[in-house]
C-alpha cells in the first residue's frame, strides 16, 4: 500500500489530522501515519538536518509494521507541518 505521512501543525493533534484524511485515504487504499512531533519541538521546526530523523523514523516504523510500498511514500503537512514536510521532502 502507499504510505501518507501527515505532519500536523503543533496546535492540531495527530488524531485530528488522521480523522480529517481517513475518508480519502481509506477510499484510495493508503496507510496513513501522523507523527506526534509537537511535544518534541515546542518552539517549532528548527530546520536542522538531525531533526529529519524524527519524521524518517516514523516512516521506517510504518514500513516495518505494515505492507507499505517504499516507492509510494508521500509527505503531507498542514500549518507548520507543511514546513516539516517540505524540508524533509526536499532533503530526501
Amino acid at each position: 500500500y502507499p504510505l501518507l505521512v501527515a505532519v500536523t501543525d503543533r496546535r492540531v493533534t495527530p488524531e485530528q489530522t488522521i480523522g480529517s484524511l481517513v475518508h480519502e485515504t481509506d477510499r484510495h487504499g493508503y496507510v496513513v501515519v501522523a507523527p506526534d512531533w509537537a511535544n518534541e519541538y515546542r518552539d517549532g521546526w528548527q530546520w536542522r538536518g538531525k531533526d529529519h530523523e524524527y519524521v524518517t523514523a516514523v516512516m521506517r516504523d510504518a514500513v516495518r509494521r505494515f505492507c507499505v510500498d517504499n516507492d509510494r511514500v508521500f509527505l503531507f503537512g498542514a500549518g507548520e507541518g507543511g514546513n516539516v514536510a517540505m524540508d524533509v521532502g526536499v532533503a530526501h
